[in-house]
């Protein structure tokens, strides 16, 4: 059994766990049919090629549960960049490392590509967590205020004045009041900040890359990642 594979069962049984007894009967079943295949295709590839996607399954599934078990607890800003890590950008850097160990690329350049899928990763999260609040559901696809009225923390909402009684109310609030007051309160222009922040950082990490059109679309991705509307 491939390294791979057993990462595809760990995820599987650690979800099942989380969601309960229901979920380990069609889910999972439907969950198992791509195991045979992707072990096959991951006896081409070399090690590395194989541990790192396998890594970024194994910590998707701890950040889905993460952030299960704390919907009814506080969360501070730091728990809450590493659930999203875990869940969104841990799977981008395995993307962008993946791409690189295949072209066989130097470790450096590999190690670089995987901080800047890493911090695109939270920059593309925490703008999604903007959108929640501020986009347009036009634009969107999505109900205003969505996430936090099921009491998953977004950013906005843990930059409140104060988090706790925000997050509190986010679940009983009118969304465009929730907007309103987390305009006030300065929390979403400091969202958007954070994630500006994560975006040139991704970018700073293609400094060791050529220039080439690969590169461009890199850095113009980054920038894609906070400046985008839906």
């Amino acid at each position: 059994m491939t390294e791979l594979t057993l990462a595809g069962v760990a995820a599987r049984r650690v979800l099942r766990a989380a969601r309960g007894p229901l979920a380990a009967h069609g889910g999972c079943g439907a969950g198992d049919l791509p195991v045979p295949p992707g072990s096959t295709f991951a006896g081409t590839l070399p090690k590395d090629g194989i541990g790192v996607p396998a890594e970024a399954c194994v910590g998707r599934g701890e950040g889905e549960v993460m952030e299960q078990r704390l919907l009814a607890e506080e969360v501070d800003a730091e728990t809450y960049l590493k659930i999203i890590a875990k869940k969104t950008a841990e799977p981008i850097r395995a993307c962008a490392m993946t791409g690189a160990i295949l072209a066989g690329a130097h470790r450096d350049i590999i190690e670089s590509l995987g901080l800047y899928g890493l911090e695109i990763g939270i920059a593309f999260q925490i703008a999604d967590d903007v959108l929640d609040i501020a986009g347009n559901p036009a634009e969107t696809g999505k109900v205003v205020g969505q996430d936090a009225k099921t009491g998953v923390l977004t950013l906005p909402v843990g930059l409140g004045a104060d988090a706790q009684s925000f997050r509190d109310m986010a679940r009983r609030t009118d969304p465009e009041e929730l907007r309103r007051l987390l305009q006030a309160a300065g929390a979403i222009d400091k969202a958007r900040a954070v994630a500006q922040k994560y975006s040139e950082r991704a970018k700073s990490r293609l400094v060791a890359l050529p220039a080439s059109p690969a590169k461009d679309a890199l850095i113009a991705l980054a920038d894609s990642a906070v400046q985008r509307k839906s």
